[in-house]
């Protein structure tokens, strides 16, 4: 199975550093884990479809396309403003 979490980048650093975990960092990983998105099995690449659209915004049926293709993972709220 695979999974898409979002950690806290301090206990990211953490883990990378070699060193222990809290338990109150491992209930948090245990609580992300539990909220994260599973990966569809045999899942192709995974690209920035508005990036896609926005370089061939004249072919709208291609764009329609796209656009109609389900979400497997939603986008980051900071990178929506951009």
């Amino acid at each position: 199975m695979e999974i898409m979490i979002d950690i806290p980048e301090q206990i990211y650093e953490t883990i990378q550093a070699d060193m222990f975990i809290s338990r109150e960092q491992l209930a948090v990983l245990q609580m992300q884990i539990l909220k994260g998105v599973e990966l569809p099995a045999r899942h192709g690449r995974l690209i920035d479809a508005d990036v896609l659209v926005d370089g061939i915004e004249d072919d709208y049926d291609f764009c329609e396309v796209v656009n109609a293709t389900p979400t497997i993972i939603e986008a980051d709220k900071e990178s929506e403003n951009a």
